[in-house]
């Protein structure tokens, strides 16, 4: 690829940090909602432990932090049969 298409110039690395996330924790059963008021955020601690003992929940919460990452920053979406196709 690069011998036809020559050096990339421009270089991006996502990467989403799950430990912290409300997200992780919506996943994992700990909150019923991403929205909520502040005083019921499980703590740091809390979070963290819902990610370590829930891997799943961190993989959802990559697959749908990497989704957004391409549809809104870079206008990416899936087409039909599994090609990424670009809308702009």
């Amino acid at each position: 690829m690069t011998i036809n298409l020559g050096l990339p110039t421009f270089f991006i690395t996502v990467n989403p940090y799950d430990i912290d996330s409300r997200m992780v924790c919506h996943y994992a059963g700990i909150t019923d909602s991403i929205d909520i008021a502040p005083e019921l955020i499980p703590n740091l601690r809390q979070r963290a432990e819902a990610a370590a003992k829930d891997p799943s929940a961190c993989a959802l919460f990559f697959e749908a932090s990497i989704k957004a990452f391409l549809q809104c920053l870079l206008g990416i979406k899936k087409g039909h049969g599994g090609k990424i196709i670009s809308h702009k």
